[in-house]
């Protein structure tokens, strides 16, 4: 083979005999010559190439063509298989693994670094070790950075037929340190002894919601006369901020209201005044908080608070923002009908900034939790698009790729990855790091337009007009359950709505329950390990909801622009659940497959449990 003319030598070898034999080249079917020698070498350019493409050498000699013998020689492009995620900690080595196979003739194997930039080749050096075995080739990473080796890594296999390239994504996190090593083996014997107490221990999330939810509350909007009622007056999102102290309601007309929580104690059970009495304790040192109307001048389709900036992204926010008091940080970001982002002051209610950039609807927003100020959106011109708060909203990147509308996104709780879903029936996930895409997850049959990350970041659920809630792992793509609304025939319409269509799918805190709206005129509330509802609540025409970040209520949106809240029983996690939710908040799951115990305790450890009922 030669590697830059593309031009394949075949031979074809007659052992003993004399005088030397003739030698017919064929292709396969219909014996079409190619061409003949004494030699039995042919040279074929790649025009004459294709993969399955067969050769036909026979061999004739002058004692008779009954003395002769032929050999076919079929052509195969290559097959690549690897791991498409690894970990490394940071200072440490990874190995990536490529395996060719079914290639012939044999193919060449190169790594390189598939970065925003034209991709690289990788040269071994005292950084890289490259090894190679047959067709086998590993590239181990020594000493590895966040900022230099995060990233896609691409094992491109080619020979004159075909090029096949695969993508591994390499994550690189901080080492653990001595306590989290500690806390590791602590949680682990921990969760060894939950496990082997079984039932006592034990926990069943069915017997632990005892009753259906009740509506403690409804908000209506109170809208100026000269608005028509029925335009315009959805509630597209609601929020609560990250500490429980305030809650946010697009309530149609261009108006979002902010109010302090807990709302009247009246509406409010006492098992759950007790919970807010710190949240509510907070805002009195800063003065009593009250409600706030914002006009943002245009429909409101999308919200999100910023999680309280950490001291350094605070210390700069009150440098770069002087009009804005050190302690008054807290940030509400409104994604608009015309593709504008405003960002708004909690507790002041002041504008801050407005950012442009998007063509058409803002229809999700989502900070990254750490505080950092990062804010992701989503719009319907088929992009999405990072601003940095603390450089005056600076437009830092452009993620590209869907096809159709831009529904949500979603930030992982470690902050290491975007989920984001569009109306092309596909999961797009993004690395937080360096912005680029990660994999894409298929399964649904219409557009998806909700999801959510579980508070460890080892689940993700994605919602769907086909009906259905998917839970996937994010690290690896596995679907492990799916959640149906109602069963709809093999043969779906072509229409994209259906009559129990979803709206919107969130966590509970705990990580425990789900909450879906639908079309159909219910609140349903679902437990991980059980794939019926354990709850309903009648609601007409729901859009959104979410949890209270403490748990004990849900907050719904309906399409007259009312919020309603239903009560969300609080449930006391099993010990086996806590010690999951503890390792896996710092954990992926090929760094939990790697650890030195049980099977069955991976299984659990990975929520592939989920994945064996869903078999059953």
């Amino acid at each position: 083979m030669s590697p830059g003319l593309f031009m394949l030598q075949l031979t074809c070898r007659w052992a003993g005999g004399y005088p030397d034999p003739d030698f017919l080249w064929t292709e396969e079917p219909g014996d079409v010559v190619v061409g003949t020698s004494k030699l039995g070498v042919e040279m074929l350019n790649q025009s004459q190439l294709s993969d399955g493409k067969k050769f036909k050498c026979v061999g004739s000699h002058i004692v008779g063509l009954e003395s002769g013998a032929s050999c076919v020689v079929q052509i195969r492009s290559p097959s690549l298989l690897s791991e498409p995620m690894k970990t490394c900690f940071v200072g440490g080595n990874v190995t990536l693994t490529c395996q060719v196979s079914g290639a012939y003739p044999s193919a060449k194997i190169l790594w390189l670094r598939n970065l925003t930039r034209p991709e690289g080749v990788i040269q071994p050096n005292g950084h890289y070790l490259i090894t190679q075995s047959g067709q086998s080739s590993t590239l181990t990473i020594r000493n590895c950075s966040q900022d230099l080796d995060e990233g896609y890594y691409v094992c491109r296999a080619r020979n004159p037929v075909g090029v096949r390239e695969v993508d591994i994504w390499l994550s690189v996190k901080e080492p653990l340190n001595v306590g989290g090593i500690v806390g590791t083996i602590v949680s682990l014997l921990l969760l060894g002894l939950a496990i082997v107490s079984g039932l006592m221990l034990y926990y069943s999330p069915v017997f632990c919601w005892k009753e259906e939810p009740l509506l403690l509350a409804e908000l209506k909007p109170g809208r100026p006369h000269q608005f028509d009622w029925k335009s315009s007056c959805e509630t597209w999102s609601v929020a609560f901020s990250p500490d429980g102290s305030w809650f946010a309601w697009s309530q149609g007309h261009c108006i979002v209201k902010l109010i302090p929580w807990p709302l009247e104690e009246q509406f409010i059970p006492k098992a759950f005044e007790a919970k807010s009495r710190s949240s509510k304790n907070d805002t009195k040192g800063r003065g009593s908080p009250k409600e706030k109307t914002l006009d943002c001048g245009q429909i409101v389709w999308g919200l999100a608070f910023s999680p309280w900036p950490s001291p350094p992204g605070r210390k700069l926010w009150a440098r770069r923002h002087p009009q804005v008091p050190d302690v008054s940080c807290l940030i509400l970001a409104t994604g608009l009908n015309d593709g504008q982002i405003k960002i708004w002051e909690v507790q002041t209610g002041l504008l801050l900034l407005n950012l442009s950039g998007h063509q058409d609807v803002v229809r999700d927003l989502s900070f990254t939790p750490s505080g950092n100020l990062i804010l992701v959106s989503a719009s319907r011109d088929k992009t999405l698009r990072i601003w940095d708060l603390n450089k005056h909203g600076k437009q830092i990147q452009v993620l590209s790729g869907h096809l159709q509308w831009v529904y949500c996104c979603s930030i992982s709780p470690d902050c290491s990855m975007l989920c984001s879903a569009a109306g092309e029936k596909s999961v797009f996930l993004w690395s937080m790091r360096s912005y680029t895409l990660i994999r894409k997850l298929e399964g649904h049959q219409s557009s998806v337009v909700s999801c959510d990350f579980s508070p460890d970041s080892a689940l993700l659920v994605t919602a769907s007009y086909d009906t259905s809630v998917i839970m996937w792992d994010p690290y690896t793509g596995e679907r492990l359950r799916s959640l149906y609304h109602t069963q709809l025939s093999p043969a779906m319409d072509d229409t994209d709505v259906h009559i129990s269509s979803l709206r919107s799918v969130c966590f509970s805190p705990e990580g425990l329950y789900l909450a879906t709206v639908a079309d159909d005129r219910l609140l349903r509330i679902w437990a991980l390990e059980v794939k019926t509802p354990i709850a309903f609540a009648p609601m007409t025409n729901g859009l959104c909801c979410t949890f209270f970040p403490h748990g004990g209520v849900i907050a719904t949106g309906t399409r007259d622009g009312h919020v309603q809240f239903w009560t969300a029983p609080r449930v006391l996690s099993s010990l086996k659940h806590l010690c999951r939710k503890a390792l896996r908040s710092f954990l992926t799951t090929y760094q939990v497959l790697a650890l030195p115990i049980p099977k069955k305790m991976k299984e659990f450890l990975t929520y592939r449990t989920l994945l064996a009922k869903e078999k059953i």
